[in-house]
């Protein structure tokens, strides 16, 4: 931009050193010549800088459009990462407790009674994880403005997966939860003795059931432990499910990065 602007001002230094050439010999006309000429090479400049001046607002807008993107891809893999934890089939959280409940539920059928090897699997009935989705990112692009992302359809990703993903998990979530302090957090208090493990690695809580034989013929609280297992394996679903819609962002804004 400054050759650009240097250029133009030696142009109009010529010109008007023509100009003074041209009046001190008396040609008027020829000057009026010489002097539209210098109006339009000013006008042609100013022109020049004014597109040289968008061309760097472009060049600035793209620069923060990369840096968001590249805010909500981090965002969505720290999320990956903890969607991973809680519903990997194999070690995942809701996987584990999803079972332990089901052993309980076919336990209470099969054995009349209590084996401590069980107070683990007791423990989960207990027990539920939120995820905690990053969102940095989505909130700097909500300020400053979704019109930077260039491409109707990225923004229209990304704000599908922030505003239904997103809040469809954690309403899920909020079922789970309301599950247990409304029907099962009771029967904790009341019908199970809270037990802490600790060694140098972990921290482990047991419940021992007061007594077994009772427990064992309260419908309510197996009625209870079976519609926690129920709506947390609705939760488990809707983790997997957010665990796709994620890696498929991911990979949409991985891929319209790499096309710039």
């Amino acid at each position: 931009m400054a050759s650009c602007l240097s250029n133009r001002f030696n142009m109009i230094k010529f010109f008007r050193k023509i100009r003074q050439n041209l009046l001190s010999e008396g040609k008027t006309g020829k000057y009026f010549k010489y002097a539209i000429g210098e109006i339009i090479l000013v006008v042609i400049g100013i022109l020049i800088a004014l597109q040289i001046n968008n061309w760097n607002e472009e060049v600035g807008k793209t620069k923060i459009e990369k840096e968001i993107i590249q805010e909500i891809i981090s965002d969505l893999k720290e999320s990956r990462n903890k969607l991973i934890e809680l519903s990997k089939n194999d070690s995942g959280k809701l996987p584990e407790y999803i079972r332990s409940m089901k052993l309980v539920e076919d336990y209470f059928i099969d054995q009349p009674v209590y084996n401590d090897s069980m107070a683990i699997h007791f423990s989960r009935i207990f027990s539920f994880s939120n995820i905690e989705y990053k969102i940095t990112g989505y909130e700097t692009l909500k300020s400053i403005g979704f019109n930077i992302i260039k491409d109707r359809e990225i923004r229209k990703d990304i704000g599908i997966y922030f505003t239904q993903t997103v809040p469809q998990t954690y309403r899920q979530f909020e079922l789970v939860e309301k599950e247990q302090y409304e029907y099962l957090i009771e029967h904790q208090k009341k019908d199970f003795n809270t037990i802490f493990l600790e060694n140098s690695s972990e921290r482990k809580v047991l419940q021992i059931p007061i007594d077994y034989k009772n427990l064992r013929q309260n419908r309510d609280f197996r009625q209870a432990v079976k519609m926690y297992r129920y709506i947390t394996d609705l939760y488990f679903q809707n983790t997997i499910e957010s665990l796709s819609e994620t890696n498929k962002l991911i990979s949409k804004l991985e891929e319209y990065l790499n096309n710039y």
